[in-house]
């Protein structure tokens, strides 16, 4: 792979010399087969350490195709890496390390739908990321788990604090760092950074089994609601369900009784399987053999009972909003003895608000997401201080502290100062100085082609052959 056939080089590590070597047998994850969408690759790649005796670094080569709307991932990570060496440098370790990222010049498809008549809008490119290889979280399991599922937490609400939203908490983007022996926070291809404008469309994001209860649902997926960081939290909550209910001995077992329906691409169906679960199913937690997590099923039963609360606080309110709103329709179309037979109907269980009802109210006011984020941060953190602090139990692993410390100011115009801070930092980091809608800095072609010399001969050496 010939560095100067390459453009939108946002990165190129020092660190390394000479080519990177790819191995193309060598996936790190699920081959794509697909013929549309991005058909992310991941492969083994390695390189020679720069000043070293032929020392070799192991490396992965994340291979897709995205919309050229979309932010490039190397920029969200070096915004990401750049923001934590300014606030907090210990979190960089729970980041991937950026080698390099670029798009291919001829992986642009706008050419090919120009000849074929089709509208430019939407038109892909392939692009290349090169970071440190990982291993998967499940990888480790018991208290190695717990610390590194917590230590991705943290990385995540430090970043959302900082206004880079990640966007789809999974277990896949759960990574873990043998080396440094921590949680790796990693895939940033769906993010979005607070003081860019959002690409039209790009905010419905997540992996099924994962997502909040709140966000299966048609109102999320036809762009009515809003992702906000208490869904994210929830997401985190789902994931350690997964790993301590269906995995053992680091395996995961797909016909587990309680998690196999959350499996499936039918939002709606995982919806109802996650309430179902957290109605009828909780107790099961305390019966469950746990595997190496035994010591762990306190914190995950307080974790699914604060989804359970939060998700009924949610349907009450909603429901709430969906009388008064019926009641107003009613006076206006009938009159005042409508509302006399609204609120007979409030107090009649038999004569509830139908679901419809209740789903047409699509979105909760700014009020209450900014209520619910904190409700749930902070009965979050008390269940965790909580366990944490049980004297029979070595849990020296597990820092609460530096998570409190990262709380997230959920109302964001409290936040345009930090804000504009950040955007200082991706400016310099990403040389857009004056960065507004993405499909600006992105897709303007003269900004895209314009890289120094001295950068496109160092992309040259870097990938020089592939193996």
């Amino acid at each position: 792979m010939d560095g100067n056939l390459f453009s939108a080089i946002s990165h190129v590590s020092s660190d390394i010399q000479g080519p990177v070597d790819i191995e193309l047998k060598g996936l790190l994850s699920a081959q794509s087969h697909r013929l549309s969408g991005r058909m992310t690759t991941v492969l083994k790649a390695s390189a020679v350490r720069k000043d070293s005796d032929g020392e070799r670094v192991r490396l992965a080569c994340k291979i897709s195709r995205p919309e050229v709307q979309r932010i490039s991932e190397g920029d969200v990570l070096s915004t990401a890496q750049a923001i934590a060496l300014d606030r907090e440098p210990k979190m960089r370790n729970h980041l991937p390390k950026l080698y390099f990222s670029g798009d291919l010049r001829a992986g642009n498809t706008l050419h090919v739908r120009s000849l074929l008549n089709l509208n430019g809008k939407g038109h892909r490119t392939l692009r290349v990321l090169v970071i440190n290889e990982l291993e998967p979280l499940t990888a480790v399991t018991g208290k190695s788990f717990v610390k590194g599922w917590l230590d991705v937490v943290t990385c995540h609400v430090f970043l959302w604090k900082h206004g880079v939203e990640h966007g789809d908490p999974s277990l896949a983007n759960m990574m873990y760092d043998p080396i440094e022996g921590c949680g790796v926070l990693s895939d940033f291809d769906w993010s979005n950074m607070a003081w860019l404008e959002r690409v039209p469309g790009n905010n419905r994001t997540g992996t099924i089994p994962f997502m909040a209860i709140d966000l299966l649902s048609d109102a999320y997926w036809k762009g009515y609601r809003e992702r906000c960081h208490h869904h994210e939290l929830e997401a985190f909550i789902w994931i350690l369900s997964v790993v301590f209910l269906a995995y053992e001995n680091r395996i995961c077992d797909p016909e587990n009784i309680l998690t196999k329906d959350w499996f499936t691409s039918d939002y709606i169906a995982c919806a109802e399987e996650k309430a179902y679960f957290l109605s009828q199913n909780l107790q099961a937690i305390w019966s469950l053999p746990f595997d190496n997590f035994e010591q762990y099923q306190e914190l995950l039963y307080d974790a699914c009972l604060l989804v359970h609360k939060q998700f009924a606080l949610r349907n009450e309110d909603r429901g709430r909003r969906a009388m008064e709103d019926h009641k107003r329709r009613a006076v206006e179309a009938r009159g005042r003895h409508a509302l006399e037979d609204c609120d007979r109907a409030e107090g009649d269980s038999t004569n509830k608000i139908n679901k419809k009802e209740v789903e047409s109210i699509q979105d909760d006011t700014q009020a209450f997401r900014i209520q619910y984020s904190e409700a749930t941060w902070d009965q979050f953190i008390s269940i965790l201080s909580k366990f944490s602090s049980q004297p029979n139990i070595e849990l020296d692993h597990l820092d609460i502290n530096s998570l409190e410390t990262h709380k997230p100011t959920f109302d964001i115009s409290q936040c345009q100062l930090l804000f504009a801070e950040m955007r200082m930092i991706y400016g310099r980091v990403t040389n857009k100085s004056q960065p507004g809608r993405v499909s600006d800095t992105v897709m303007d072609w003269s900004l895209r082609q314009h890289r120094s010399l001295r950068q496109t001969y160092i992309a040259h050496q870097f990938l020089g052959h592939s193996g």
